[in-house]
């Protein structure tokens, strides 16, 4: 039981990585340093400024890889798991360690079942009260 719980809060924190919108900002910054770079490259590269251009090039990649990494589940997944493994295996008797597991499983259960029974025919329609 533990290693479910284990495995669903990795998956837990792993779409809060890659998907979710809290994540946004962090994940929109990244980009902006990949766009900047990559404008930087091409402004020097255009003033012939070459060895300039090689390094925003080289950032522009850094970051790039960086971008990649944030929306990639099985990259994030594994580095998840890999930093909290010791987690369930040194504190599974942990009362604090089991509720933040089961917070993070029961919502990573949560957003799936809700993804999968998300029904597009149903209509909000506002009612007068009183």
């Amino acid at each position: 039981m533990v290693a479910v719980v284990w495995v669903l809060a990795v998956a837990r924190v792993t779409r809060l990585v890659n998907q979710d919108v809290v994540f946004d900002p962090i994940r929109l910054w990244v980009a902006s340093r990949v766009r900047g770079a990559g404008e930087a490259a091409a402004a020097a590269e255009v003033l012939d400024r070459v060895g300039a251009g090689r390094v925003w090039r080289r950032g522009e990649r850094r970051w790039g890889t960086v971008e990649y990494f944030l929306g990639c589940p099985w990259c994030v997944g594994m580095w998840v798991a890999a930093v909290s493994a010791w987690i369930p295996l040194w504190f599974a008797d942990n009362r604090l360690a089991m509720y933040a597991g089961v917070v993070l499983a029961a919502s990573y259960v949560v957003g799936v079942l809700a993804e999968l029974l998300d029904d597009d025919d149903v209509v909000v329609e506002e009612v007068e009260v009183g």
